[in-house]
């Protein structure tokens, strides 16, 4: 935009609009202005640099924030990557459901399995709902036909609750859509 249209005030309830226009063989960029209200004399112009619907108030406010260059190049971010040893010739261990439990509550005497597991589902359920609340393209569209599989990665972490004691909290790290159930 030109020097002039980017100098016009924003204002919630503008008296122009304000449109760019580029002369092509002159690369020139203008700021074609349309009034929307009459205007007295010495009025101040004034447009919105919001165009088109929003949704919620925060959008508009989150809109008219200034765009700042900002590089997060150097910036540090902890992110937990599952363990991926799933090489071809592998051997893995795998653990029947009831063999797991008895060995969870053996090694955490002190945490119930079965309170741990409502959580986890509680995520599930959770994640599922939000990955299907909108239509498509938005979200996860209703097919009655399909049979997709989803697979979870899932870590299990320390922290304290509000009473002081330390307690597993389920950590969502990844959902693939046709997994490897073969390897898995």
């Amino acid at each position: 935009m030109d020097e002039f249209g980017s100098s016009i005030q924003h204002a919630e309830e503008p008296n122009f609009r304000v449109v760019p226009l580029i002369y092509l063989p002159e690369q020139i960029p203008y700021s074609l202005l349309f009034p929307i209200k009459n205007l007295s004399k010495d009025e101040e112009v004034t447009r919105d640099f919001i165009e088109g619907p929003i949704r919620t108030p925060s959008d508009r406010r989150v809109l008219l924030l200034p765009w700042e260059p900002i590089s997060f190049i150097s910036e540090d971010f902890h992110q937990e990557e599952p363990v991926m040893n799933y090489t071809e010739h592998a051997s893995l261990y795998m653990k029947l459901c009831d063999e797991f439990i008895e060995d969870f509550q053996m090694q955490y005497a002190g945490h119930q399995w079965e309170m741990l597991e409502k959580k986890i589902f509680s995520m599930f359920r959770e994640v599922l709902e939000a990955a299907t609340c909108k239509q498509p393209p938005l979200s996860i569209g209703h097919n009655p036909q399909s049979r997709a599989l989803y697979a979870a990665d899932i870590m299990l972490a320390w922290r304290t609750d509000d009473d002081g004691c330390r307690v597993m909290q389920p950590k969502l790290l990844e959902i693939n859509w046709t997994p490897d159930c073969q390897r898995a």
